[in-house]
């Protein structure tokens, strides 16, 4: 994986503790709100959840170059253009989503390269 793999890489796990923390805050938010402490608390799960799966999806499905990982970190751009959309919030939401979808260019699994071999040294020839 090179550095700017490793980077993008980087960024989509910030972007999972970033939700955790942001949707987490909503269960510990102590001013008058119009949630109910139920739906506080499912809010704050359903974004710790989204989290972690988020930070384990980048981790673990884009080293080991899982196809299906990749695409299912696709939520972090419909999550961000949702906001946008939703609520108006291009900045730092569409920012999110620029830099979500630049990250998924970069990390996108790569099948049919093959990685050059070596065979200097060797021969066909069987040893007598």
């Amino acid at each position: 994986m090179t550095g700017i793999q490793r980077a993008a890489q980087g960024l989509m796990v910030v972007f999972g503790l970033l939700m955790i923390v942001f949707l987490a805050s909503v269960w510990v938010d102590t001013s008058d709100t119009q949630f109910p402490d139920d739906a506080k608390a499912l809010i704050a799960s359903a974004g710790v959840a989204l989290g972690i799966l988020v930070i384990a999806l980048s981790v673990a499905g884009i080293n080991s170059g899982e196809r299906w990982a990749w695409l299912a970190l696709w939520v972090l751009p419909a999550f961000f253009l949702t906001h946008c959309l939703l609520l108006g919030t291009w900045i730092p939401d569409g920012v999110f989503a620029a830099l979500s979808v630049a990250a998924l260019m970069v990390t996108r699994p790569r099948y049919g390269i093959a990685e050059p071999v070596s065979t200097a040294g060797t021969s066909l020839r069987p040893e007598r």
